[in-house]
């Protein structure tokens, strides 16, 4: 078996966030995703309301607007250099919205009873 991988240069990226209703979400979810490159949604129950995110490519006057500030993608490159220090970062990130979420579920039940 072969395996062939195609890499493209690294790009970068805008992204938009709406805040939605949960109809809206649901007349427009496949829409939205027909239309971006990239769509990730986190919905929340208890509200009706959803967060999306929409991302894409930047066009041409974005990127120089973004690399004019001073801004720099991240290197992917190999030993990912200053990229690899988000790492701990995220790991914490995650941790603390784990432990967020338990304790959140836990009042719910709790609440319930």
């Amino acid at each position: 078996m072969e395996v062939s991988f195609r890499t493209v240069p690294n790009v970068i990226m805008k992204c938009r966030k709406l805040t939605v209703d949960q109809e809206w979400l649901i007349a427009n979810h496949e829409r939205l995703n027909q239309e971006h490159l990239f769509v990730k949604t986190w919905w929340f129950a208890w509200t009706g309301e959803a967060h999306v995110w929409l991302v894409d490519p930047a066009s041409e006057f974005e990127a120089r607007a973004y690399r004019a500030a001073g801004c720099l993608p991240l290197d992917l490159g190999s030993g990912a250099g200053p990229a690899a220090l988000l790492d701990p970062t995220v790991e914490a990130t995650m941790l603390k919205m784990g432990f967020q979420l338990r304790s959140f579920l836990k009042t719910q039940v709790v609440m319930q009873r």
